[in-house]
């Protein structure tokens, strides 16, 4: 159990170490643990500062946990786009509703939810425009496999992750014919 804690922290920080890298491949397992983590942490963490916060800090604090942890998803995300083998513009509709979601909370924290309210009424037409590329760009981070090898953009994530590893018993050399052993 410790090991498999110990994996997934392990890509959670593998991929806050490639917050500002649009740069090379992320495979889904770095997906997957990074969203599990992700959603544990504001778990906890709102449910913290729901205890401790009221009022205006609570709801900052309710903004600015999700506003943290998605600088890092979106570059994961064109990083897993990379691994698929496209380019990360094929990541842009997750970019633009991350975007819009995180702005529209500014507005609430901000001006009011009348204000977020005006502004949904005439944006929610570009939700559902947006809605068949979203989804077909969430699967792709999900769902489809990488490229096995490499490709244009870095070598496969998940042979560099066992090349690298040291191996767990040193090599045995087979029987000498001379002494027999």
């Amino acid at each position: 159990m410790k090991d498999k804690i110990r994996s997934w922290l392990h890509l959670a920080l593998q991929t806050l170490q490639g917050t500002f890298s649009l740069q090379g491949r992320s495979a889904r397992s770095e997906v997957i643990g990074w969203f599990v983590l992700v959603t544990l942490l504001n778990a906890v963490l709102l449910a913290i500062a729901s205890l401790l916060l009221s009022g205006a800090a609570l709801a900052w604090t309710q903004f600015a946990i999700p506003a943290a942890t998605t600088l890092p998803a979106l570059a994961l995300f064109v990083r897993r786009m990379h691994d698929i083998g496209l380019r990360g513009w094929w990541s842009l509709p997750l970019v633009i509703v991350g975007f819009k979601n995180l702005a529209l909370d500014a507005i609430s924290q901000t001006a009011g939810w009348g204000l977020r309210g005006n502004i949904e009424a005439v944006t929610r037409y570009l939700d559902w425009a947006l809605l068949p590329a979203f989804a077909f760009a969430y699967l792709l981070v999900l769902v489809a496999p990488g490229t096995s090898g490499g490709n244009r953009f870095g070598p496969n994530p998940r042979l560099a992750s066992t090349d690298a590893a040291p191996p767990t018993s040193p090599p045995t050399s087979p029987p000498s014919a001379v002494t027999g052993t």
